[in-house]
Order: C-alpha cells, then sequence, then structure tokens
C-alpha cells in the first residue's frame, strides 16, 4: 500500500485536455507540481508542432495522417482568446488548399492577435 501524497490523484483530465489544452496541460507542472512557469508561448508550441506535423503527414497508407488528423490536436490552443473563432474557421478552409503544416500556419495565424 502506498502512503497518500498531497496533490491531484487519478484524476481525468481527457476532455479539459482537447478542449482546453492550454489552461489544462500549458500550467498543470506549476499549478499541481509548485514548478516555476516555462515562459513557454502558444506561437511557441506551435513553432515545434509544425516540425513534428510536417514530418509525419502523410507516412501512411492512404496518404494517413492528413493535415486535418495532424493538426486537431492544436485546434483548441487559443480557446476564447481574441481571434480563436476567425482562426478556427480560417483553419477549416485551409485543411482544403494547405499541404502541409507550415503552410496552414502561415495562412492561418494572423488571426491571433500577437500579444496572445
Amino acid at each position: 500500500m502506498q502512503p497518500e501524497v498531497p496533490g491531484a490523484h487519478g484524476v481525468m483530465l481527457g476532455r479539459a485536455a482537447f478542449y482546453n489544452p492550454w489552461q489544462t496541460l500549458g500550467l498543470v507542472n506549476s499549478l499541481v507540481y509548485g514548478d516555476a512557469p516555462s515562459g513557454i508561448t502558444r506561437r511557441k508550441v506551435l513553432e515545434e508542432f509544425r516540425v513534428y506535423g510536417d514530418c509525419v503527414l502523410g507516412i501512411h497508407e492512404n496518404n494517413r495522417p492528413n493535415i486535418r488528423d495532424v493538426f486537431k490536436p492544436v485546434l483548441n490552443l487559443f480557446h476564447s482568446k481574441p481571434g480563436d473563432a476567425i482562426w478556427k474557421r480560417n483553419v477549416d478552409a485551409a485543411f482544403h488548399e494547405c499541404g502541409t503544416v507550415k503552410s496552414l500556419l502561415e495562412e492561418t495565424l494572423g488571426a491571433i492577435p500577437d500579444w496572445v
């Protein structure tokens, strides 16, 4: 039997992490474990994700994963921030035109103010 450990224990975060990843996962280390904030920004996350996303596009049969499959985990990164709804609409339209995560971000990220 293990001793009680202070903090969150056995918590389900799946839906919260999908619908509001920044609030749920971006701050978890400082809020739960008391670590210093990392200082990483949403745009830095997307920069790193672009490298990953472009590497995995179409590596399986039937050209899967496609751009929509790859980008879905970060679509809610700007949840409830200025420009979020417009950005999501632009991303949805760009799925038909863009073949890389880089081109999708170049095409759509202008809808989000730089300070977000």
